[in-house]
């Protein structure tokens, strides 16, 4: 199991990055003919020694270096505790036994094609492995990076992930202002796509897809395909921004999507869960998308599940919603849980086809203000000729808000529109809220509920509705399901 590093440009002492490094080191010491010694000191004092070697050496504890040849020392990655002078450096873990005439790895790769092996050239990535994409500046690539043929396992997964300018890992690798971020070449990228992931069992995180070039210029039509033929992905805290043509991020098979952001794609949906048993989206965020902000383009076994999620200012047109579940069928699983869906351009939520032996869960969801701009559109839209009365034995909708949405609050056939004063008829629930939900700035994404919201305590098991992913401890913390309600 190996760790590899790639920088945008040079390493942190000033040496360029280049794919003809081993990778290994996001400094690239040269510790030819350097000594090493692990006695008398004390414990963690472990010195190298080399003439002048580290007098641009100026970062601080916790760099790190890797060390990959010499009598008695242990190959691998080390923590710097300090630069004692300009000819001595000190380790925090022992290396080995007294050593001299060590050597050094020769530095970071410099391009994200080559550090995935795109197109069949380049490093190999094998279970255990990892990536760290340094966040030393603008990582560009010039085509389209297809990934396949180097699979995790169940209990060694393969990561790619950004990390400081140091290729230490950030402190919060959950908070969105720590991502690392990966743009198309001007005029030099080829490609529909940026990334065609297709992986079992990868984990991506901290990672920033800018389908624009630095000058702001259209390159890639879209981000990313996730798991076209492979599956079991997990990617957390990334993001996806600026496709221009056609749905920005593809999800297929059994991939986890966490803390992702996907935005501003001005000619399709922020995501489409295309087949298969597709993704589980928690605590993410889908906002002004052209059309859906995600849509689960449904097939007769697909499932998916959106748990924390919030939707706001997507779509241009009448068949738009935040979150739409399109085509859903017979075998289906629809999970739409502790969501918020916001000033969508038409709909909220749409929901069409048929669930007459799969489930429905809609609950704990906020919808409020859909429609608005569009002069057309609910917070619910339920358009199924067979809704209610053949959807699955676990159907569960109820426990949701509606506030300020155009036409009606809802709309469920047969029956039509359902307003403010028929919420809880039975048609969609009969423990629904109303009111204004009090949220913090909504217009600038923070629904976070006032202390007299109707969403709090309101929801299924007394938990709040609708926070989205401010349940999940704002835009730092991970969260977690409770009884069906989200906590931070």
């Amino acid at each position: 199991m190996a760790i590899y590093f790639l920088a945008a440009a040079n390493d942190y002492l000033g040496n360029a990055a280049s794919n003809s490094n081993d990778g290994r080191d996001p400094a690239g010491f040269d510790l030819s003919g350097a000594s090493y010694d692990d006695t008398g000191h004390a414990d963690g004092d472990y010195r190298i020694e080399s003439s002048g070697a580290f007098s641009g050496y100026t970062w601080e504890s916790g760099d790190l270096i890797y060390i990959d040849g010499g009598t008695g020392i242990t190959v691998g990655l080390y923590e710097i505790a300090e630069k004692v002078s300009n000819d001595v450096i000190r380790l925090t873990a022992s290396a080995g036994s007294d050593a001299s005439d060590l050597s050094s790895s020769s530095g970071p790769f410099a391009t994200l094609n080559y550090a995935l092996k795109d197109g069949g050239t380049g490093n190999t990535m094998s279970a255990g492995d990892e990536l760290r994409v340094m966040n030393d500046g603008s990582h560009e690539i010039d085509n389209e990076i297809t990934t396949s043929g180097m699979d995790g396992t169940s209990t060694d997964r393969v990561l790619v992930r950004g990390v400081d300018d140091r290729g230490v890992p950030f402190t919060d690798e959950m908070d969105r202002t720590n991502r690392v971020e990966i743009r198309c070449a001007a005029s030099t990228f080829t490609g529909t796509y940026m990334l065609k992931a297709d992986n079992v069992r990868w984990t991506w995180q901290g990672l920033k897809f800018n389908c624009h070039d630095s000058g702001g210029t259209d390159r890639a039509n879209r981000a990313a395909v996730i798991g076209l033929s492979g599956w079991g992905s997990i990617w957390m805290n990334c993001e996806f921004e600026n496709g221009s043509s056609g749905d920005m991020v593809y999800v297929y098979y059994y991939d986890q999507i966490v803390y992702c952001d996907f935005h501003d794609n001005t000619d399709g949906s922020g995501c489409n869960m295309s087949s298969g048993n597709g993704g589980r989206f928690y605590f993410c965020r889908f906002y002004d998308n052209n059309k859906n902000g995600l849509d689960a383009n449904a097939t007769s076994s697909n499932s998916g599940w959106v748990m924390g999620c919030e939707f706001f200012r997507n779509g241009s047109g009448s068949t738009h919603a935040g979150l739409k579940f399109n085509n859903a069928g017979e075998n289906n699983v629809v999970v739409a849980v502790n969501c918020v869906m916001y000033d969508n351009y038409t709909d909220g939520m749409r929901v069409s086809g048929e669930l007459n032996r799969g489930n429905g869960l809609i609950y704990n969801c906020s919808f409020v203000g859909n429609g608005q701009d569009g002069s057309s559109g609910y917070g619910l839209r339920m358009q199924s000729t067979d809704y209610p009365e053949t959807w699955g034995h676990g159907r569960l909708i109820d426990f949701n808000h509606f506030h300020n949405n155009y036409d009606d609050e809802a709309y469920a056939e047969p029956g039509g529109a359902i307003d403010v004063a028929g919420i809880n008829d039975g048609a969609i629930g009969q423990n629904n809220q109303t009111g204004d939900p009090s949220f913090a700035d909504a217009d600038n994404g923070d629904f976070t509920p006032g202390s007299s919201s109707p969403l709090i305590q309101n929801g299924l098991g007394g938990f709040n509705i609708g926070t989205g992913v401010h349940a999940a401890g704002g835009s730092g913390g991970a969260g977690r399901l409770v009884n069906g309600g989200l906590v931070s």
